[in-house]
């Protein structure tokens, strides 16, 4: 049946509309009370400071300069301004009067160096021996995503995110540092906000104040065990020592898709491609078309008895995405808060999917004295995803590539059932004929099914205090709760399907409708204490930390399942029949002890050492295993602060830097919905099967217990040791700058899960076996300059590449189209060579005998070893498995109140298996088929010839041979904003202190290879959700 539109509900806007004015009135009566005071702050050369800080001494009031330096603020005339910006020493100028206040901060030495966040602490950037990329707020403004994530693809040299998806809130993001780790478990990096592992997308992107990136052993060796895919380490914005004020972020977008296969959708085309199909298939059980059907359908155009249906159009929609955030923060007597609250709706373009997001965040730090400090941060989430199925052949997504064009969406008589095809053998007009079986109805799919329901809802809180114990020595301790609550929904309603153009009865699908639920709960508590000692004896200074930390980890999952739903309206189990029910469910823990030290020293921050210490007890091993030691040690030389660089005038920095170091791994693959109750948890220990096992006891067979899976009780840590070497520098006062790393990655004693025969009836066990290494390069260079007070502009650029090796594996293992091999990458491309079609009898007769028999215009694999049989042994390594290289490049130009900013993001030589059949599984095919196809007229096509997919002619065309394996590379325009700020002096005349509106868009441009049938070359596959494009108006407002 027809979907309903729900109503938008706006109680949130109206409130937040109404507190605006409430805020707009209390400062427009503030500022009748006193006189402005305005001017411009600039450094000692003349170049305004954007975002410097202006403070009303001993009170609240304060505001910030704009994009040219320029402020107004109210002040009474014997108040005093303070002007402080991050790097430069603070100023206090009495007002006595004083309508315009023009200041020149000077440079302060002992500020200017850059503070980067590593692990339980901060360090000088110029002072870092590892290899850590800082990740400025900038890069996440404007960006209209609902995950972090998203916006650092690209921003990072080393950092490799990509997404298989564009289904909102489900976009299946997989993120590597360095590239892969391993192969038995995860290889996505641990996260840590705010020094406890979190989830990235609970925060959003507005309350990020800094994002580290920990790429070497020797900056992440302080995590251990939970660091072997590197670190990355989130900071979220406290109140600082700003003045109060309340900022709101909001922008509403439209979405479409970036490009999805264009189906063909005149049926008289399709019915006409598939009679050639069939004819070039015999023996395919498909109707061939009448050619009085096709004649109706060609001479009937705009008829609705003969449609033409483009069943993407009639699945999709334009969006409305609309985010809001609200933030308050400041600081009174020494205590900083931060409280942020947003909302994200975000309607999908295929019907019946959807995200839905409200966040909470909250951070206070208080000083207590000059011994004590104490505070803690507080966030919560509660989204809600849908939509239909991401894959299998009962998803509507699925379907809709599927479907014929022949019948529309519902019957003509106008009852509003659906249609499930056009012809089944009773048509008045065209007697006799069917056009035999066909795909699901993909509307009724999304209208009736509803697909999957995912409600989410995470609880994050921490507390902590730093006491300085003496000059030299703080302790610091800081305790987290973590609670996420997901609830998840299937529900698979039976429905009737009609004939098109008759009405008669077809079919019922679904059938019996089916409801099922699972409910995971699960907490994870944090606990660590560090001990920092720091001392600067004359040229030499010391720092030691020490800490212990432990984590302790729950969950709980239960799936329940019952058939026979009456009617959509049912959403609960309870409405439901018992009687045909499944109830399954499992419990695990597991909990980990470490402790740790790490000690630094420099000589006249020229000569710089680090080295880590890590001790992990982990309850995932049996006891003996238990305890793992990570070491790592790096050093760094500065050499512009050598002699000899000291007259070279264009070396600001220069430092050489190298480190060693090793990373364990325990994480096991770990699966809520198994079924099979195999979390993997413990893998040491054996699991025991309670329902697959009867023994006959009388006339009656009794429920036994038997052994479910093998174990090895000797399995122990994966460990992975990374040497890197690099060098940072800077050149002409810091206007040019950039890093180069090498590094070498190897793992060993990989956790897998071991093949044995199936005959045994056991799960396999999970062992220590394998061995890989990552070997690449990470560049960084960038570039910012001011051309004059009112134009300035930045370029920085990225890119990163390695090769994987499997150094060890033990018996290749072959799967599809993909190989494990020593000496080779990890699941790396192997195939049959395809060598363009057949193009007449006598070359299939003089050509090596092909898996099936080769056809006229079909796909001729290569015999590369000349035994004139392609078989298994005429497969080839291909090049492609993973990116040649990837690499990012960032512009911003401000000029004015105007400010601009562009982001480019690209892979490059990496391949996709594309496999595009025509009429798949009897239903809709690609456009280019009609032009494409390889026939007698054309010969040297970019597809063979038009077939009706069987088994035989798949493992003759598709199955498993280079012709498909597309070059994915691309280079895409990730962002592009462009915004106005209002200057200082309209602002004077209203409540802001900043407002700027700007215009954005998002994955708007792409380049990549010409393929001969449409797809995006980030998808995976070819029935995934299309990936999205975004076009956004937003506005920032400060009061």
């Amino acid at each position: 049946m027809k979907q309903k539109k729900q109503s938008t509900q706006k109680p949130f806007l109206l409130r937040l509309g109404l507190s605006f004015l409430g805020l707009l009135l209390a400062t427009v009566q503030l500022h009748a009370q006193d006189g402005t005071v305005s001017g411009t702050v600039s450094d000692d050369t003349g170049m305004p400071l954007p975002g410097a800080n202006v403070l009303v001494k001993g009170t609240t009031t304060g505001t910030q300069t704009d994009f040219d330096g320029n402020y107004s603020i109210s002040a009474s005339n014997d108040a005093t301004l303070v002007f402080s910006y991050i790097g430069f020493s603070t100023q206090e100028i009495p007002v006595n009067g004083q309508s315009t206040i023009t200041v020149s901060l000077a440079e302060d030495a002992s500020k200017l160096e850059e503070v980067v966040v590593v692990g339980y602490g901060q360090q000088k950037r110029v002072n870092l021996t590892g290899s850590v990329t800082a990740v400025d707020e900038e890069a996440l403004e404007d960006r209209n995503v609902q995950n972090a994530f998203q916006a650092l693809q690209g921003q990072a040299a080393g950092l490799q995110i990509s997404q298989n998806s564009g289904a909102p809130g489900n976009e299946g993001l997989n993120i590597k540092i360095r590239g892969l780790n391993s192969f038995g478990s995860s290889n996505s990096p641990l996260v840590l906000i705010d020094g406890v592992e979190g989830n990235l997308q609970d925060l959003d992107p507005s309350v990020i104040g800094s994002i580290s990136v920990l790429k070497d052993a020797s900056s992440a060796a302080i995590y251990g065990s939970r660091a072997a895919n590197g670190v990355i380490l989130v900071t979220t914005k406290t109140g600082g020592n700003n003045t109060f004020k309340i900022e709101y972020n909001g922008s509403v977008s439209t979405e479409t898709f970036t490009k999805v296969p264009q189906m063909i959708s005149n049926s008289a085309d399709y019915m006409t491609l598939m009679n050639q199909a069939l004819i070039n298939t015999p023996g395919a059980s498909a109707n061939p078309y009448p050619q009085d059907v096709i004649d109706a359908y060609r001479n009937n155009q705009g008829n609705p008895a003969f449609p033409n249906t483009n069943w993407f159009d009639e699945a999709s929609r334009t969006p409305i995405v609309q985010r809001h955030v609200v933030t308050a923060s400041g600081a009174i007597d020494g205590t900083s808060y931060n409280i942020s609250v947003g909302n994200w709706d975000q309607p999908g373009i295929i019907r019946s999917s959807g995200f839905k997001k409200n966040n909470f965040f909250m951070s206070v730090k208080s000083d207590i004295g000059e011994k004590l400090t104490v505070g803690g941060t507080v966030s919560g989430v509660a989204s809600k995803t849908s939509g239909p199925q991401q894959a299998g052949t009962e998803s509507g997504l699925f379907n809709l590539f599927r479907v014929r064009p022949t019948w529309g969406v519902y019957t003509l008589d106008g009852t509003g059932h659906y249609s499930g095809k056009a012809f089944s053998g009773t048509d008045s007009q065209f007697p006799g004929f069917d056009e035999g079986f066909t795909r699901n109805n993909p509307i009724a799919e999304l209208e009736v099914q509803d697909g999957e329901v995912l409600n989410q809802y995470n609880f994050n809180g921490n507390l902590f205090f730093d006491v300085k114990l003496s000059d030299d020595l703080v302790w610091s301790t800081k305790g987290a709760y973590k609670f996420d609550y997901d609830y998840y929904k299937n529900q698979r309603i039976q429905y009737d399907e009609y004939n098109y153009r008759t009405g008669e009865y077809l079919r019922t699908t679904r059938d019996p409708s089916q409801l099922t639920v699972d409910n995971v709960w699960s907490k994870q508590t944090t606990l660590f204490s560090t001990l920092t000692y720091s001392k600067l004896i004359g040229d030499h200074d010391f720092k030691v930390l020490g800490g212990y930390s432990q984590e302790g980890f729950d969950r709980n999952f239960t799936r329940s399942q019952r058939t026979g739903i009456p009617n959509r309206n049912i959403t609960d189990l309870e409405g439901v029949n018992s009687e045909n029910q499944f109830t399954t469910g499992f419990s695990e823990s597991w909990a980990i002890q470490s402790f740790f030290g790490r000690a630094n020293y420099n000589y006249k921050e020229k000569y710089l050492i680090e080295a880590n210490l890590r001790g992990d007890i982990s309850s995932r091993f049996a006891k003996g295993n238990r305890l793992g030691i990570f070491p790592s040690v790096s050093a760094g030389w500065r050499l512009d602060k050598e002699d000899l660089f000291q007259d070279i005038e264009a070396v600001s920095e220069l430092k050489l830097r190298g480190s060693w170091g090793q990373l364990g791994n325990q994480n096991i693959g770990i699966d809520v919905q198994d079924d099979e109750l195999n979390s993997g948890i413990y893998p040491y220990q054996s699991t025991l099967s309670f329902d697959q096992f009867g023994y006959p006891f009388g006339s009656s067979v009794l429920a036994g217990v038997g052994l479910r899976s093998l174990v090895d009780s000797d399995i122990t840590w994966e460990t992975t040791t990374v040497t890197d070497f690099g060098v940072d520098f800077s050149l002409f006062n810091r206007k040019l700058y950039g890093s180069v790393d090498y590094y070498v990655k190897e793992t060993v004693d990989i956790l897998r899960q071991l093949q044995v025969d199936e005959s045994s009836g056991l799960n396999p066990p999970v062992v220590n076996q394998g061995a890989m290494t990552n070997k690449g390069w990470d560049i960084v260079i960038g570039h910012n300059n001011s051309i004059n007070d009112d134009l300035r502009y930045s370029i920085n650029g990225n890119v990163s590449w390695f090769k994987n090796r499997l150094k060890t594996f033990g018996e290749p293992g072959i799967e599809d189209r993909n190989i494990n091999q020593e000496g080779y990458a990890f699941e790396d491309w192997y195939m049959w060579e395809a060598d363009g079609y057949f193009q007449d009898e006598d070359e299939i007769a003089n050509s090596a005998v092909q898996p099936q028999p080769g056809k006229v215009g079909f796909i001729k694999l290569k015999d590369q070893n000349g035994d004139n049989v392609i078989d298994g042994d005429d497969r080839i390594h291909i090049d492609g498995r993973y990116p040649a290289f990837v690499y990012g490049l960032n512009l911003s130009v401000n000029y004015k109140s105007l400010d601009f900013r562009m982001f480019w993001e690209g892979v490059e030589g990496t391949k996709n298996y594309i496999a595009r059949d025509p009429f798949r599984q009897d239903g809709g095919t690609d456009k280019a088929w009609l032009t494409e196809a390889w026939t007698p007229d054309n010969r040297n096509s970019r597809l063979p010839a038009v077939y009706y997919e069987t088994a035989e002619t798949r493992r003759s065309t598709v199955y498993n041979n280079s012709f498909w394996l597309w070059d994915t590379s691309y280079l895409r325009l990730r962002n592009v904003t462009m915004g106005y700020s209002l200057p200082a002096d309209v602002l004077d005349k209203t409540p802001f202190n900043k407002l700027r509106f700007y215009f954005a868009a998002e994955n708007y441009l792409t380049f990549q290879k010409d393929y001969p049938i449409d797809v995006d070359p980030e998808a995976n596959g070819v029935d995934a959700y299309p990936f999205r494009k975004t076009l956004t108006l937003g506005v920032n407002m400060t009061f």
